[in-house]
């Protein structure tokens, strides 16, 4: 069975619009639009609207790091750590937490809330250096597991669940 959930932005909030069900023997597809399935924030539209500024803070930092980051290897640390865990609150903010029609000030009160908890995670990362290795390596060690796991699945298209 493959259920499609299609966006609809012009449709009423409640209702499903267009289901089509076509059936097959051994396939059968469900495929609807409704208003809610669109999302109530996009990081890619977040992206495009302050392009010029997350560009020239990126391309910054990156400079940064290139030329000074071994000389500099605590704020690098710092500087990571606190990205990494920032970025990691607001994904998971964002895509779970939130509700349809939150205003756009809860997400700049999560940004901030993001910034300083990244902040944070970064002080103690370069206070506890001993221990921030072993942090990062389980990190990596976890997104590559997860990765090569995902892979496997996809590939061999093994049913997990």
């Amino acid at each position: 069975m493959s259920v499609t959930m299609l966006c609809d932005p012009k449709g009423a909030p409640g209702q499903i619009t267009n289901v089509i069900d076509s059936s097959d023997a051994c396939n059968l597809k469900f495929t609807a639009s409704s208003y809610e399935a669109c999302p109530f924030f996009s990081i890619t539209n977040l992206f495009e609207q302050y392009k010029y500024f997350f560009s020239l803070a990126f391309i910054a930092v990156g400079i940064f790091i290139c030329f000074l980051g071994e000389k500099l290897f605590h704020i690098v640390l710092f500087l990571l750590t606190a990205l990494a865990v920032a970025f990691v609150i607001l994904m998971f903010v964002t895509q779970v937490a939130f509700a349809k029609g939150n205003q756009k000030n809860a997400y700049w009160i999560v940004l901030a809330i993001a910034c300083l908890a990244g902040i944070t995670a970064g002080y103690f990362i370069v206070k506890y250096e001993q221990f921030s290795f072993a942090i990062v390596g389980g990190s990596l060690g976890g997104v590559l597991g997860l990765t090569l796991s995902s892979l496997i699945i996809s590939h061999f298209q093994l049913s997990v669940f």
